[in-house]
């Protein structure tokens, strides 16, 4: 986006630029079209725009050389002679041109070959997370009612974090729509009047903003109770918390699913931690109750904090659990891990032709066995099979801890000493 909107300063600078603009849509083409008829505007330009339906009367200026700047709507969806024609009389821009397309033919780009043809490719917003402040700055001025307006100056830098994270469903219009929340409830609150901040944009103001809007394009199931719902990171933490369910269901009565569901942040290897709380602020937005469950490693930590200052329920796996007693910046700690290691050890020697990714050992008689990644859907339903309610009770531990913090009923509240039991047990 920086580039674009370098590219669009080098337009206006009248050294005949032809600047192409192309990317799938939310990428922010529109902001930056928007944004260069402002200022070819404002800076008194000879400007003629062209989109789908403009009468190609337009072609007859341009042909002639008067037209100094040109801006052109989805060139994409042009029809072929107004297309041809708008490339055909590129140079007779006397300033420069600006142009957008969702695609482009190789046949289109095989044109664009001259020395002043620029084009750049805009991946979808949610690649450029740092590019969210760019266009905020565009935008911020016209939302808030005061054209000078500095909007990443206004914020503080939790809140600039916040805002890059997202998440954006729609690309652009999901960021304009969060930000046009958050100046609704800056001005109600009374901080912020004549397009001026009274105070600093904090976090909260961010998270708040990014829910409603959410919130306003989400369809409400009325009348039906909804489930609480733990988000886990993928599909083999749903085996193993299932799996322990049903043991402890069946040995003890506890219905430990009743009243919440278990739902992947991605199908097969495409979860993950980061996943988790994009579906947790979907979820949230919809007003559902529910809680993510992260690894407890540097990317589960991390991705937890993001979680947090999302003011989103999250939770990592118990560090207590490490096998290896490591400290935090070396620990990882997987669902894997909370299984007896002669689970583990049953599994590789009926399974000769697998090999785990890593044994390891400390001083004391810790061990720890990490499965290869492409061998963990495997383990987990060779496991869930097999696994007694004994060698799975630490995710019976975990699942009864989530539905603590949802407010779920729990079958005993007694989680210290039942931690100090599981860690004495020879597991």
């Amino acid at each position: 986006m920086c580039a674009a909107l370098a590219g669009i300063e080098d337009v206006l600078a009248g050294r005949g630029l032809r600047l192409f603009v192309c990317g799938p849509p939310g990428a922010g083409k529109s902001a930056l079209l928007s944004a260069a008829i402002a200022e070819a505007t404002r800076r008194g330009h000879n400007l003629a725009t062209i989109s789908t339906g403009t009468d190609p009367g337009i072609l007859r200026s341009l042909g002639r050389g008067d037209v100094g700047v040109l801006a052109v709507n989805r060139l994409d969806d042009l029809t072929p002679t107004m297309r041809s024609g708008v490339l055909s009389s590129r140079a007779r821009c006397s300033i420069g041109m600006v142009a957008t397309a969702e695609s482009m033919s190789a046949v289109t780009r095989s044109t664009l070959t001259e020395e002043l043809d620029v084009v750049i490719d805009l991946p979808p917003l949610e690649h450029r997370p740092r590019d969210v402040l760019a266009i905020s700055q565009l935008f911020w001025p016209e939302l808030c009612g005061d054209p000078s307006a500095d909007f990443v100056s206004g914020c503080i830098d939790d809140a600039l974090e916040n805002l890059c994270l997202g998440p954006y469903p729609h690309g652009v219009s999901s960021l304009r729509s969060s930000l046009q929340q958050m100046v609704d409830a800056l001005v109600t609150g009374g901080d912020l009047l004549g397009g001026q901040l009274r105070r600093q944009v904090e976090a909260r103001d961010v998270s708040d903003a990014l829910l409603a809007s959410f919130r306003a394009g989400a369809t409400a199931v009325w009348g039906e109770a909804t489930p609480a719902v733990v988000v886990v990171e993928g599909t083999t933490d749903v085996t193993y918390l299932r799996a322990a369910a049903a043991l402890a269901d069946q040995h003890w009565g506890w219905s430990l699913l009743d009243g919440c569901e278990l739902v992947p942040a991605g199908e097969d290897r495409r979860g993950g931690a980061q996943a988790v709380w994009h579906r947790l602020f979907e979820l949230t937005a919809r007003s559902v109750e529910c809680i993510g469950l992260f690894d407890n490693d540097d990317v589960g930590r991390r991705e937890r904090t993001m979680a947090r200052k999302q003011n989103l329920r999250a939770e990592l796996l118990p560090p207590e659990f490490d096998r290896l007693r490591l400290p935090e910046d070396h620990r990882s700690l997987e669902i894997e891990d909370l299984v007896c290691l002669r689970v583990l050890d049953r599994f590789y020697e009926e399974h000769p032709d697998l090999e785990p990714e890593e044994r390891r050992e400390r001083a004391g008689g810790l061990r720890r066995i990490t499965p290869q990644g492409v061998d963990k859907d495997a383990l987990a339903d060779w496991a869930a099979a097999r696994v007694t309610i004994d060698e799975c009770e630490r995710v019976v531990y975990v699942l009864c801890r989530l539905r603590r913090e949802l407010g779920l009923p729990v079958p005993r509240d007694d989680f210290d000493d039942w931690l100090r039991d599981l860690l004495a047990a020879h597991c």
